[in-house]
């Protein structure tokens, strides 16, 4: 299972959505809905978009950019860390899930003791993304 196939499905359970649920929210097939889940395959960028509206409890309004830039560990600080939370408007734990790092690591982060780096940097990109097209 990919990191966001762990992520969405959490995030699907803690919504108390069934697959047959989100399948008919997104228009597609329970099946598919379990493939994306379990890592088998990976939604289009409209799925990717409606999965993150639905899952986040309000839409963002995207209209590209759901594959991640590169970027410098250090050039992500707390305070943007802090930035990207406050504009999606959800729950630490939520966006602790969306990142898939532990809460206590997200306080490590927004404390300055460590910085993510790798794949949890990406995650926090694109999320930087996500939050600045939702405030337009």
């Amino acid at each position: 299972m990919t990191d966001w196939s762990e992520c969405i499905r959490k995030l699907r359970l803690r919504r108390k959505l069934s697959l047959r649920e989100l399948a008919n929210e997104l228009d597609i097939t329970r099946r598919a809905v379990y493939k994306i889940e379990t890592g088998e395959r990976m939604p289009n960028e409209q799925q990717a978009k409606r999965l993150l509206e639905l899952l986040n409890g309000a839409p963002l309004g995207i209209s590209s950019g759901w594959n991640s830039e590169r970027s410098k560990p250090s050039e992500m600080t707390p305070g943007r860390i802090k930035a990207i939370l406050e504009k999606l408007g959800i729950s630490r734990d939520d966006f602790a899930i969306l990142v898939g790092v532990a809460p206590r690591n997200l306080g490590k982060w927004l404390g300055g003791d460590s910085a993510p780096q790798g794949e949890r940097l990406k995650r926090l990109i694109v999320l930087e993304k996500l939050g600045n097209k939702r405030q337009e």
